[in-house]
């Protein structure tokens, strides 16, 4: 005798309608079609689809504002220009950037390094973040790094730039 599971009350009562067409199965499908008690075994796969999905449209909805969050997520940081990197006064005022969440502190540099260059040492190429004295690491995401290092969200980020 070999199991076989349903997926819902449709594939159910289309395979009684199959064994009707056997020949010799009549029985069978009066047994088990014209039988209330033999329903699939899940009573939650005799529900309409239509309640199922309306049942499950605000948990889709709550995902993908979640998703939104998560992807369109932004931190708003202060960058300053390490005190030892300056050659030229007066000080440059700090480049303000909104940084996504989901990105890396070295992808900014392309925007860092033209807004830093008057101050900045000729032949400068490679740039180091910091906040607070502590080197932040380049493989980490920008927001995860702002939610390890600061207890407190700020706003703006206020983070330390400089050369190699």
């Amino acid at each position: 005798m070999t199991m076989t599971t349903l997926r819902s009350h449709e594939d159910f009562q289309r395979g009684c309608r199959r064994s009707e067409e056997v020949p010799g199965k009549q029985k069978q499908a009066a047994e088990g079609c014209n039988n209330p008690s033999a329903s699939p075994p899940n009573p939650y796969l005799s529900l309409p689809q239509a309640s199922l999905l309306q049942s499950s449209i605000p948990v889709l909805a709550a995902a993908m504002e979640a998703q939104k969050y998560v992807w369109e997520g932004a931190i708003p940081i202060q960058i300053h220009l390490h005190e030892s990197q300056v050659t030229a006064l007066p000080l440059p005022p700090a480049a303000l950037v909104l940084a996504p969440r989901i990105g890396y502190l070295p992808l900014l540099a392309p925007l860092i390094k033209p807004y830093f260059s008057s101050t900045l040492p000729p032949g400068v190429d490679t740039i180091w973040f910091g906040y607070n004295g502590i080197p932040l690491k380049w493989y980490i995401p920008t927001g995860v790094l702002f939610d390890l290092l600061c207890p407190e969200p700020e706003r703006p980020w206020n983070i330390t730039v400089g050369s190699l």
